[in-house]
């Protein structure tokens, strides 16, 4: 079976040149493309829409298309002028073309599969469209549902809300889908076949007994937040907890976005809370590996978090560093015996929650830590998700073949 990969991964040394990858994102479609890669043999093939801001928000009034690497794997990113729908005049003309001629490429009657990272109007009407003439199985990597539009009023929302419209229209025509959540594609696409990855993190060369980092030896219980800095992942619960905590307590922030204002006043406020802005991610996996508790205060009421998939949460139980959180919905129970668990995600919650882990032995609270990450990193590295995924697809693609075949 030969796979097309149509996403927007960039290399991971330029992902935060241009305003518009999510570290996260990418870092879920770097480890998609290098499990489907090892899976296929090779026989998997990439195209990338570079996701930059719009101009004037964003400098580059063109995007080249330029080659890169991800892994042994070349990178064909699809060039486009970056202004109001000519940039997605121009990606879904390509896009179609080269759809078009992944599907009409003799291959020695091999079947044939595009996958698609979510299922925007970008992507999805060039795979439609082109499916009209040509064969392969379509299947959508479902990471993110449809951009929540409350709050939001610029002369981009009707066109935002248009293309959720699409996404709702498009992924139920797709043949299969691989879901990070399955909340998600049981509200989108009940009928279509799907795969619950849960997503899945990068195995080091390290093995996790050597993975050894430096602690902050200053006396004080240190706790870290990374992430977007929004009410969805509860940070101002999480801000008032570490406020109403006493002078052994010590909470480091790290990230951007809309709160990122009231971080950096609650911490002038309070000596006990420090901002530390957004930051390398390089840097950021340092600090969790120092702190003593990492801390994912997500909001359970939000809509957002019954639709997201737990990448932060995979990120810090990776780290060996012990990880307190409010029950996030996952497709994998045992993950919450590897960490801890705080009765709800108010502050008062949180806080709670946070004394509780403090006063337990450190030696225990280790362990804990050491378990998690021998767990993620064998039942979610990216080398078995890649198996069990291609193993996936290509049942959908061979039956579809087959059956285009007989008919």
């Amino acid at each position: 079976m030969r796979i097309l990969y149509v996403g927007y991964p960039v290399d991971r040394t330029r992902v935060r040149e241009w305003p518009g990858p999510s570290v996260a994102g990418n870092k879920l479609e770097h480890g998609v493309i290098q499990g489907f890669r090892d899976a296929s043999g090779g026989r998997l093939d990439a195209l990338s829409i570079t996701p930059v801001a719009m101009y004037p928000a964003s400098r580059h009034l063109v995007s080249p298309g330029r080659r890169f690497r991800i892994g042994s794997l070349k990178v064909e990113a699809v060039p486009f002028v970056n202004l109001p729908l000519v940039k997605q005049a121009t990606i879904m003309v390509r896009l179609f073309f080269a759809l078009l001629a992944f599907m009409g490429a003799r291959r020695n009657g091999e079947a044939k599969a595009i996958l698609t990272y979510n299922a925007a109007s970008l992507v999805a009407l060039p795979l439609l469209a082109a499916s009209l003439f040509g064969r392969a199985a379509r299947i959508c990597l479902l990471s993110d549902p449809p951009l929540d539009l409350s709050g939001r009023r610029d002369w981009k929302t009707p066109l935002r809300a248009l293309d959720n419209r699409i996404f709702a229209w498009a992924v139920r025509r797709y043949d299969g889908i691989i879901a990070a959540n399955g909340h998600a594609a049981a509200r989108y696409a009940p009928r279509v076949p799907c795969l619950v990855i849960g997503g899945g993190v990068d195995v080091p060369d390290v093995p996790a007994d050597e993975d050894i980092c430096e602690t902050i030896a200053d006396g004080k219980f240190h706790l870290m937040y990374a992430g977007a800095l929004t009410e969805y992942n509860g940070v101002p619960a999480l801000l008032e907890a570490a406020a109403s905590l006493d002078y052994r307590f010590v909470l480091h922030v790290f990230g951007g976005g809309p709160l990122a204002g009231l971080v950096e006043k609650t911490a002038g406020k309070c000596p006990r809370i420090v901002s530390h802005g957004p930051r390398a991610h390089e840097e950021v996996l340092g600090w969790q590996r120092k702190v003593d508790l990492l801390v994912n205060p997500k909001d359970l009421a939000d809509p957002i978090s019954a639709y997201s998939f737990p990448s932060k949460l995979l990120e810090y139980l990776q780290s060996g560093t012990p990880v307190l959180s409010t029950l996030v919905r996952v497709h994998d129970p045992s993950l919450f015996d590897h960490l801890y668990l705080a009765r709800d995600g108010s502050a008062a919650g949180l806080a709670e929650a946070v004394r509780r882990v403090a006063d337990l032995p450190e030696e225990e609270r280790l362990r804990k830590g050491r378990g998690a990450k021998a767990y993620v990193e064998k039942a979610y590295a990216w080398g078995r998700i890649g198996a069990a995924a291609y193993s996936f697809i290509a049942g959908i693609a061979e039956t579809r073949q087959r059956g285009a075949e007989t008919g």
